[in-house]
């Protein structure tokens, strides 16, 4: 815990740090870029852990302590408590970096929105596995997380389609 918010803390300092190292070789708009994702990446962070901590986490809390069998109590750990939540907005906010991740790698040419059309199917299998990996072993938190990431998945190919035609327009 103390390692996490150290990082946390210091972030912006040793980020500091690395943007005047990178920054000089770097022209103008490739500047502008990388300071508008940084912003819109940290956006998109804090949302998705504000979502997994003001929605998510009590209902799956909750889950979890009423399920218990009549005549046993549920005994957690601070370390298993502070794990699991750590874990869970973690999760969360890495999750919810997905539209800015397809968003570059449109920008890149790496990723075209007929691609994620026609591989539609197949990333929602996968959001499916990697929510099931993420969650813990409950169908409630489970959609908690697919549900989010298939909105934002769509959300995605919206962005990808918006590169496609900036791009056409240049052309």
């Amino acid at each position: 815990l103390s390692i996490t918010f150290g990082i946390i803390i210091s972030s912006p300092i040793s980020l500091f740090q690395i943007w005047m190292f990178i920054s000089k070789g770097l022209y103008r708009k490739e500047k502008i870029a990388i300071i508008v994702s940084l912003i819109l990446g940290v956006i998109c962070f804090m949302i998705g852990a504000i979502f997994c901590y003001t929605v998510v986490l009590p209902t799956t809390l909750e889950f979890f302590v009423n399920i218990a069998v009549s005549g046993v109590k549920p005994m957690i750990s601070i370390e298993s408590f502070v794990s699991f939540i750590s874990t869970m907005i973690l999760g969360f906010g890495l999750v919810f970096e997905m539209p800015m991740v397809i968003l570059l790698l449109s920008m890149l040419g790496l990723v075209t929105p007929n691609f994620l059309v026609k591989q539609h199917p197949i990333f929602v299998m996968a959001i499916f596995i990697a929510a099931a990996f993420i969650t813990p072993p409950d169908v409630v938190s489970l959609l908690f997380l697919a549900v989010p990431m298939i909105l934002l998945f769509e959300i995605s190919i919206g962005l990808s389609w918006l590169v496609q035609l900036t791009k056409k327009k240049k052309q």
